[in-house]
């Protein structure tokens, strides 16, 4: 159904029935890029199982913060690795809070979410979208 092209404008990406009009005068690929997609399609669907799990997992990662910053620890090993958790714990919880923030903004209300604003990976924050035929920047 999809197959490789580097036209302006379209990502890369491109159907093969993307000049075909449907009755409301709208592409399959303009469905799939809008409202047909992002606001209530299919993959909505999909996405609100998801934020519902995350928004739990991130529940019980604050809860185990709030026990971890209430715990203490009986040697310097100990220590480390509580200290550890607790880092690793405030690093993510933020980034998981504002992946499901574009994520809901995004997906189910449709809105334009700005590049600067989005996590791409919360795990490799130095990742980017690359865009087929537009010119890539090396920092």
């Amino acid at each position: 159904m999809f197959s490789h092209s580097a036209g302006s404008g379209d990502q890369g990406l491109r159907t093969k029935d993307q000049g075909q009009r449907g009755p409301d005068n709208v592409t399959p690929w303009q469905l799939w890029r809008g409202a047909g997609f992002d606001c209530g399609g299919p993959a909505a669907l999909g996405y609100k199982d998801l934020i519902k799990v995350t928004k739990k997992t991130v529940r019980w990662a604050e809860a185990a913060l709030k026990q971890l910053d209430d715990a203490t620890a009986s040697d310097d090993a100990a220590l480390g690795r509580l200290q550890a958790s607790q880092e690793l714990l405030r690093h993510y919880i933020p980034l998981a809070h504002q992946v499901l923030s574009q994520t809901e903004r995004r997906v189910l209300r449709g809105e334009k979410v700005d590049a600067g604003d989005k996590i791409v990976s919360i795990f490799e924050p130095h990742t980017d979208i690359i865009i087929e035929g537009q010119p890539q920047h090396n920092a």
